[in-house]
């Protein structure tokens, strides 16, 4: 695990390089679209970062209550490292860090179902609140039901509401 803000140069640099490659739209030398995450984990081959998924904590609204929440963005694996189960790994053991800290949920968007579906994501369709940013500013908050978008997964007992999700900031 790299907390965001220890990230070393050569760290960016090299997680820069694994985005771009994983993303053909991501925008050179970033490291995050909207908003940094609070940490990553990342895989690593002879100290090169080969795989990494970006990670939120956060505090949401679960229709009527709050839950904890782990949100990811930009899950990836170098196409040369590929095949080789160390996407799984990488959420296997934020599974289990959810587990051991209290984490409701472990939420995701994305349009590549069946590799999440396996390791128990699900995709709800409630209507979600979040905070638009663009360039790094803030726009508004936006509402509306997203469909095959959000995925989500169960840590703890806390029940899913059908009603509106705050995301309480940006959209990950």
């Amino acid at each position: 695990m790299i907390l965001e803000h220890r990230l070393t140069p050569p760290q960016t640099r090299g997680l820069a390089v694994l985005l771009e490659k994983s993303f053909p739209q991501y925008p050179e030398g970033e490291t995050f679209l909207q908003q940094a995450p609070d940490f990553r984990v990342v895989s690593r081959h002879k100290r090169k970062i080969v795989s990494q998924v970006a990670v939120d904590f956060r505090m949401i609204r679960n229709g009527k209550n709050s839950a904890r929440v782990f949100c990811l963005s930009d899950v990836c694996v170098h196409p040369d490292f590929q095949s080789r189960q160390l996407g799984t790994q990488m959420l296997k053991w934020l599974e289990s860090e959810a587990q051991k800290n209290g984490i409701d949920f472990i939420l995701l968007t994305s349009g590549v179902q069946g590799f999440y579906y396996k390791l128990g994501y699900r995709y709800k369709e409630n209507i979600f609140k979040w905070l638009l940013i663009r360039n790094g500013k803030s726009m508004g908050l936006l509402q509306r039901r997203l469909r095959s978008t959000v995925m989500v997964k169960k840590i703890s007992q806390e029940v899913w509401s059908n009603g509106i999700i705050d995301l309480a900031g940006p959209i990950f």
